[in-house]
């Protein structure tokens, strides 16, 4: 019997520390009150002690920034740069332009500018000094990089495929017999057909051990961890066993730092490549004896999904 316990306790310290090796988080991470992940998925560390141009990425910057603001701002840094150069031509426009319409103006040199940026050069205005002609020579050059730089960006944003999956604002737990059931649901909302559907669900709370506090995670064991295809909605299910990590829900007064971390991942079939979403659930969102309410419907001959009800749910 004691060689059968201390079977089972192996087991767990064998999960917690599968479970905190894959998430990259320590068992020191004992602030009550502090969530590890934010339920957009992101990470709740914020670092300090070093540069900040070493953290800021660039290319993550343009590339996830929204459309028209990143639009807006290739078309900026265009007219920016073609006002620079028009105005140095303009200032030598005396004696280092050839111009066959008669006298060069500031809007001249400012076309003349795009041309050369372009690389286009239609010929009306050519350089005759030395200066105008290193001064066009790296306008060029700056214009290669350019174009260079933004069709980089540009296939970023467009190759950089995201799972636009929403989950349910809570979880749920409802018994069903002799059982009590863990229940979160999602979709997704994106035009692509996700496949190969893959879910890890984790719990991690403070523990008090030695009176030292330790965050503990284990991860569940789901009725169904992988689909095929997501093709409505999907609703991931855990048992609450007495063998549960879970079983501490049952409690009148839950854990410091309670929280389920979420981690899904699916290959995009549009993009051929695979993508990942997560989230995250603080003991408040629990909610007890509760079950979701049907977002599926029937209208003539097709399936609607009603993703505003992805939350809704009835109390039991």
């Amino acid at each position: 019997m004691q060689e059968k316990r201390n079977d089972f306790v192996k087991q767990l310290t064998e999960l917690d520390s599968v479970a905190e090796k894959e998430l990259g988080f320590e068992e020191n991470l004992s602030f009550p009150g502090v969530r590890l992940m934010n339920r957009d998925g992101s990470v709740n560390v914020q670092f300090k002690g070093y540069k900040k141009r070493n953290k800021w990425s660039v290319y993550k910057y343009f590339v996830t920034m929204r459309s028209l603001p990143f639009y807006g701002s290739i078309l900026l840094a265009y007219i920016v740069l073609n006002v620079v150069f028009a105005s140095l031509y303009f200032w030598q426009s005396a004696d280092g332009l050839q111009f066959s319409g008669g006298q060069v103006t500031w809007i001249d040199c400012f076309w003349f500018s795009t041309q050369t940026f372009t690389t286009v050069g239609y010929g009306h205005i050519s350089p005759s000094s030395v200066f105008v002609n290193l001064i066009a020579s790296l306008e060029a050059f700056l214009g290669l990089i350019f174009f260079a730089v933004a069709t980089g960006l540009v296939y970023g944003r467009f190759s950089n495929s995201k799972a636009d999956i929403q989950f349910s604002n809570n979880i749920l737990i409802s018994d069903h017999g002799d059982k009590s059931i863990l229940t979160l649901r999602l979709t997704n909302v994106s035009s692509s057909e996700l496949s190969d559907l893959q879910a890890i669900v984790i719990i991690s709370y403070i523990e008090v051990l030695q009176n030292r506090m330790v965050r503990r995670y284990k991860k569940l064991d789901l009725e169904l961890s992988s689909i095929t295809v997501m093709s409505t909605s999907w609703t991931i299910e855990h048992v609450i066993s007495d063998t549960s990590p879970c079983v501490i829900l049952n409690k009148r007064k839950l854990p410091e730092g309670l929280e389920f971390l979420v981690f899904i991942s699916a290959f995009d079939e549009v993009y051929d490549q695979t993508v990942k979403a997560r989230t995250s659930y603080l003991g408040t969102d629990v909610i007890q004896s509760a079950q979701f309410s049907p977002m599926t419907f029937y209208d003539k001959d097709r399936t609607i999904v009603d993703v505003k009800e992805l939350s809704s749910y009835i109390k039991l």
